[in-house]
Formats: C-alpha cells, structure tokens, sequence
C-alpha cells in the first residue's frame, strides 16, 4: 500500500480509511479494471488456467512460487483480473496433485503386473524378519 500511496502521492494512512468491502471497493475495481482493459475471471477461465497449469507448466517446474507467478502472467497476457491468492494457492496445489496421480498412474500401467510383482520381491523381508546382511555382499 505504500508503494500506490507514494505513486498517487498519498500518505499511507488513507488506504487505512478505504473500506476494503462492500460496493464501493467492488465499483473501483470494476472501474480499474475497465481502465486497463482487464476483466473479471470466470469459471471457463479458471478451468482453462487449470488445464493449462497441469498439462503445459507442471510438467516442467514443480515449484510453487513459479507455478504462481506462471498463473499471474497468464492472466496478465489474457487481460484477467487475477484470482485471490488463496485460490491461486489452491490452483497450484490441485494441479500438482493431479500431475503426481497421473504421472503414478503412467508408471504403474508400463510397469504392469509382472514388474509389480519383481518390485514386491525386491522389497519383501524374508523369513525370520531379518534383513540380509548387506556388509556381506559388499565385499
């Protein structure tokens, strides 16, 4: 807020007057919004932004402070005013978790059964509970 008061010329304290809800705040923004030629998201958008960010984005960056800020120059070059940070935030969860499932999901199938099963003899304790003593097979 001190960044915008210095640009207008403000003192600070007046953004602490403006009353963040209620129909003014959403009139000023449409205003805004209008100004920059920006409109508010929809729900097509917001499931375009989902697809786009699960299929184009994660599949190269896992990160998600990237993946976040991927989705707000997204917006930008679309003109969209950007979702809530939360939702954002939430976007960007889904999208990994759906990247994950899917990417297991392409695993298992190409392992099929039978590399299933070599898995589960790789990982299987032999009887007597005891682990075989790798120190042995080191040498």
């Amino acid at each position: 807020m001190v960044y915008i008061a210095q640009q207008l010329d403000l003192p600070p304290e007046v953004f602490a007057q403006y009353a963040w809800s209620g129909r003014t705040v959403a009139y000023h923004r449409r205003q805004i919004r209008h100004a920059l030629g920006f409109r508010a998201s929809t729900e097509a958008d917001i499931a375009d932004l989902t697809t786009w960010l699960r299929q184009d984005v994660v599949t190269h960056d896992h990160r998600p402070a990237h993946l976040q800020e991927a989705v707000y120059a997204r917006c930008r070059t679309a003109q969209i005013e950007p979702l809530t940070p939360k939702r954002i935030e939430r976007l960007v969860r889904s999208a990994l978790r759906s990247y994950e499932d899917q990417l297991q999901h392409q695993v298992l199938a190409r392992l099929g059964p039978e590399g299933l099963a070599q898995l589960d003899r790789l990982l299987a304790v032999p009887e007597g509970g005891e682990e075989p003593d790798t120190a042995e097979k080191a040498v």
